[in-house]
């Protein structure tokens, strides 16, 4: 069975796609992030940095900053970001 890389979007996107759509998080909670939580669910409880999932800086902001911070809706925008990237 192949792994997927833990540090790519693709991946952070096919574990949101299981997690509640209506499941809230706390941006500014280092331990509540929705990157965090993504992480220690893969096994990294002292990670590379939390943006090493994303293909820059800003796609980590964009992604996990803005709001509404629930899984639903950054889910909805990780897979705008994968297809902004999947265009380039």
């Amino acid at each position: 069975m192949l792994h997927q890389d833990p540090f790519t979007l693709a991946s952070f996107i096919a574990w949101l796609e299981k997690q509640p759509s209506d499941k809230q998080y706390d941006w500014f909670n280092i331990s509540t992030c929705v990157v965090r939580q993504y992480l220690r669910a893969k096994g990294f409880e002292q990670p590379r940095p939390l943006s090493s999932v994303f293909p820059s800086l800003e796609a980590y902001w964009r992604v996990g900053f803005t709001q509404p911070w629930t899984y639903g809706a950054v889910l909805a925008r990780a897979r705008e970001e994968q297809e902004n990237q999947d265009a380039v």
